[in-house]
């Protein structure tokens, strides 16, 4: 999935997954009862910033705040 900066887009944990290109599924159960409206949430080793729009039952919706342009090396 691509994300931009600005733009919104979903989150839901695997158990809520169904096929949609435009949810990104997330590895921790129960997701959307432990983060709230507000929150930063970070992606990719913290490159991608996000914070939470709105939460919706197990549907999160989330805004891009910040992509950042470093590159992440490893030794």
């Amino acid at each position: 999935m691509k994300v931009f900066e600005g733009k919104s887009f979903y989150m839901t944990d695997a158990q809520h997954l169904k096929y949609d290109p435009k949810l990104l599924g997330c590895s921790v159960a129960g997701i959307a009862d432990q983060i709230h409206k507000g929150e930063k949430v970070l992606f990719d080793d913290g490159l991608i910033e996000a914070i939470v729009q709105n939460i919706e039952g197990a549907i999160i919706k989330l805004k891009v705040i910040r992509i950042s342009s470093k590159t992440i090396y490893k030794k």
